[in-house]
C-alpha cells in the first residue's frame, strides 16, 4: 500500500493547530496525554485501528523509530487507536503485534476532528502543536526519519 503526503499550507500561521485532546493511556488508564502537555515536541500521531490490515505493516517502522527516537527530549510518539469497543481487545493486538510505543484509547472522534480520511494515517505536530504532515496510508522508517529531519530544520 502507498502513503500519500499532504503538504502543509505556504506559510505556519496558516497550517492548522491540532484539537485539543485528554486521552487515557493503554499502559497508564489513570494518565491521560493532553496536547498542551506536549508543547515544545515534535509529535507523531499514529491513528490505527485493530481491524485494519494495513496497519499492522506500519508497526515495525513505528516500533524502530520509537527506539531510536522514544526518549529524544523534542519528539513524542504514540499510537492512538481509532476503536470503539474495551481495553481488551487492543491490548491483545499491541501485544500480538509487539508495538513498543505508547498506546493513547482515543477512539475515532480525535482522527476525525483531526481530517483523517481512514487508516492508517500519521500526523506530525510541530512544536506549537501545528500540524505538520499528514500521511495517508502506511509509513515507512525512512518517511518518519525525514519528516523528523525537515522539522528539525535539517535537509534529508
Amino acid at each position: 500500500m502507498s502513503c500519500s503526503v499532504e503538504a502543509p499550507p505556504e506559510t505556519q500561521e496558516e497550517r492548522p493547530i491540532a484539537p485539543e485532546f485528554s486521552l487515557a493511556r493503554l499502559d497508564q488508564p489513570d494518565e491521560r496525554v493532553r496536547l498542551s502537555d506536549l508543547r515544545g515536541k515534535k509529535v507523531v500521531l499514529d491513528f490505527w485501528a485493530t481491524w485494519c490490515v494495513p496497519c499492522i505493516d506500519q508497526v515495525p517502522a513505528l516500533n524502530a523509530f520509537y527506539e531510536e527516537h522514544g526518549q529524544d527530549p523534542d519528539v513524542a510518539v504514540f499510537g492512538v487507536s481509532a476503536d470503539l469497543e474495551g481495553t481488551d481487545g487492543i491490548s491483545e493486538w499491541v501485544e500480538e503485534q509487539g508495538v513498543q510505543y505508547p498506546i493513547l484509547l482515543g477512539g475515532d472522534e480525535l482522527a476525525v476532528d483531526m481530517g483523517a480520511p481512514g487508516f492508517p494515517v500519521t500526523f506530525w505536530l510541530d512544536e506549537e502543536g501545528r500540524i505538520q504532515r499528514r500521511h495517508v496510508g502506511v509509513i515507512k522508517a525512512p518517511e518518519l526519519e525525514r519528516d523528523l529531519a525537515e522539522l528539525r530544520g535539517h535537509a534529508s
